[in-house]
């Protein structure tokens, strides 16, 4: 067996000190990096457990605000429901007051259109007295009829009358279609005299 030499006892003892030093710092390491995720977990904790306690306010808080707006609707809808009953009662009341005026009212209507019926009745009768005195006025003094009778039947043809009225040349035109004759109408010193042409 071949003994060590007093350098490479040292160099040996050199690198088992340098391994345990190695293995220190590691462990250093190691537990500097488990402190720093230690740390990061309890800053993640405590900001977890703060949100939690936020979200837990603002649910309270919105609670409180469904039951005050809850509160509030049914104050409404009470004095919604009441306003209405009041209202239905006076609609009762009036019509109570209506139907038991009705009969008075009605009466009153009827001789209204009573007085009128008989107003009318005394009005139609009188002008009816009035048409029969006219009409047997007339019968009593007769006058001439302001109407014209033009001869458009009986004319042979070059057969003509006189007539001096306005429109005598559109009644010439309509009595031509109507009997199937042809009338001409010209302007004489006379004045307008109507000829058959046809």
């Amino acid at each position: 067996m071949i003994r060590e030499t007093l350098e490479e006892r040292v160099a040996r003892r050199k690198a088992r000190h340098a391994a345990k030093m190695e293995r220190l710092r590691q462990a250093c390491a190691f537990a500097k990096v488990l402190r720093a995720d230690r740390k990061i977990e309890a800053t993640i904790r405590a900001r977890n457990k703060a949100a939690k306690v936020r979200r837990a306010e603002q649910a309270a808080k919105r609670r409180e605000e469904r039951a005050a707006r809850a509160a509030a609707m049914c104050t409404m809808l009470a004095a919604d429901q009441e306003a209405s009953r009041a209202d239905r009662e006076a609609r009762r009341a009036e019509r109570e007051q209506w139907a038991a005026g009705g009969a008075q009212r009605k009466a009153e209507r009827d001789a209204k259109w009573d007085a009128l019926r008989m107003q009318r009745q005394a009005d139609w009768l009188a002008r009816r007295a009035e048409r029969e005195t006219k009409r047997a006025a007339r019968a009593l003094s007769p006058k001439a009829s302001k109407r014209r009778c033009f001869p458009w039947r009986t004319m042979e043809i070059g057969d003509s009358f006189l007539a001096n009225t306005p429109h005598i040349r559109t009644s010439a035109h309509a009595m031509g279609k109507y009997y199937g004759k042809k009338f001409s109408v010209r302007k004489t010193p006379e004045g307008l005299r109507v000829w058959r042409i046809a």
